[in-house]
């Protein structure tokens, strides 16, 4: 099943979300025009192996990384994603609340893709793994949320509004599935357990901020 639109907008504006997904443009346009390609991923995006948990002068990739794509097919689904989900959560949480939460998913997530794949020298880049917060913390606020979705059932396409935590709970499902069984050499670059990590890492935030506000 593949999501296509939220039924339900809440009132109010979603400009950081706008925001995220422009920097993703102009980041990529960046990446485009970059003189020597590889030597800008290398310096902007997350090598595990160059990063020391102790040493604040290699955490600043756990942060710019969020902002690369490796191709128009990445940068396009992570922008469809945040599109669909980020609205609403940014309303829910307020812009700048959402951005530090968005920015904090990113970068736990990050940080347990380290802890799966270990000492490695292949750069991690994309913003997966603080989108995947976003979809934690929708799955807790808002699971009734009817999810315009997209489900191919054979040669017959059907478009059905789907509940957010079934779409979610089946995503979530993929990942673990992939993070579990999948070599890391055979994922196609797919990060796996940054999408567990960042999807958990909502969830917290989500019922935190949820149980804060109800008392």
């Amino acid at each position: 099943m593949f999501p296509l639109s939220d039924q339900t907008k809440l009132p109010g504006l979603a400009a950081v979300t706008f925001l995220l997904v422009a920097a993703f443009v102009y980041v990529f346009y960046l990446e485009l025009s970059a003189v020597d390609l590889e030597n800008f991923i290398l310096k902007y995006s997350l090598v595990p192996a160059k990063f020391e948990a102790f040493n604040p002068s290699t955490w600043f990739p756990l942060v710019s990384s969020q902002f690369l794509h490796g191709g128009w097919f990445h940068l396009v689904s992570n922008a469809w994603f945040l599109l669909i989900f980020g609205p609403n959560m940014e309303r829910a949480w307020g812009s700048l609340r959402f951005l530090v939460y968005y920015l904090g998913a990113g970068v736990a997530a990050s940080l347990l893709q380290i802890l799966f794949v270990g000492n490695i020298s292949v750069p991690m880049l994309g913003a997966s793994g603080a989108i995947a917060g976003v979809l934690g913390a929708y799955f807790v606020y808002f699971p009734h949320h009817k999810i315009n979705t997209f489900v191919p059932l054979g040669f017959v396409p059907l478009f059905i509004g789907i509940p957010a935590g079934i779409v979610l709970l089946y995503w979530f499902g993929l990942q673990l599935v992939g993070g579990l069984y999948i070599e890391p050499e055979a994922s196609g670059g797919v990060a796996f357990f940054a999408h567990i990590g960042g999807f958990l890492t909502g969830v917290v935030l989500a019922l935190a901020t949820k149980m804060k506000n109800v008392s």
